[in-house]
């Protein structure tokens, strides 16, 4: 008897964690227009958007229309929509081709909400010696936004393609408005690695200097 209940109550939890698990029902996502990138979204109707892009310029992208705030990223038209308020989990995966003219070191993601979030994982597939870190999730005073920071390894050359997703949870509502905003590291130009090199040279013999 105690086996049946036991395993009576598992199921009712399972149940209950099941249904709580809030799915995408709705979503809309746009580039916002300024030339930077060009991109399109999509979703799996569970808990996965998927972005394809191409960015252009050496300037920050967004997926999300804020022509007519500019100063306020979620003044736009991206947004998704879940069945469920209750601990909404979404993954962004995300597909960026290097369409400037330049190679890649870095690429940089900050995420807007207007609720407070948490950045729960990330991870990079390609290049494949690329590393990651995440950043805290903090108030702008008027939204909510964390960075996560993509680093070379081998440089992104002109033509290449960057693979990447984050993971963020949230809770209180079904509906939420987003921007994801995208910025490419340049790789130095050798005239300034020449430059910051000499620099590092001068420092290190004025520090020498003044130790004798």
């Amino acid at each position: 008897m105690r086996r049946l209940t036991t395993f009576a109550v598992i199921v009712m939890l399972m149940s209950w964690c099941a249904m709580g698990e809030a799915a995408i029902i709705d979503f809309n996502c746009n580039q916002d227009g300024d030339g930077a990138i060009d991109c399109i979204g999509s979703f799996d109707d569970v808990s996965t958007v998927t972005i394809v892009g191409d960015h252009k310029q050496l300037e920050p992208g967004h997926m999300g229309t804020h022509l007519d705030s500019p100063t306020d990223p979620l003044d736009n038209t991206a947004y998704f929509e879940t069945d469920d308020p209750q601990d909404p989990t979404i993954t962004f995966s995300n597909s960026i081709d290097n369409d400037t003219s330049v190679a890649w070191a870095g690429y940089q993601v900050d995420f807007y909400m207007e609720v407070p979030f948490t950045i729960d994982a990330a991870s990079i597939t390609a290049p494949a010696d690329w590393t990651y870190d995440i950043g805290t999730v903090a108030s702008n005073g008027q939204n909510y936004v964390g960075r996560i920071s993509y680093t070379a390894g081998t440089p992104l050359p002109v033509g290449g393609t960057l693979d990447f997703d984050y993971t963020v949870s949230f809770d209180g509502a079904t509906f939420y408005k987003f921007c994801q905003e995208m910025t490419p590291v340049a790789v130095p130009e050798p005239g300034t690695l020449l430059m910051l090199t000499t620099g590092v040279f001068g420092l290190c013999a004025v520090a020498r200097r003044r130790r004798q």
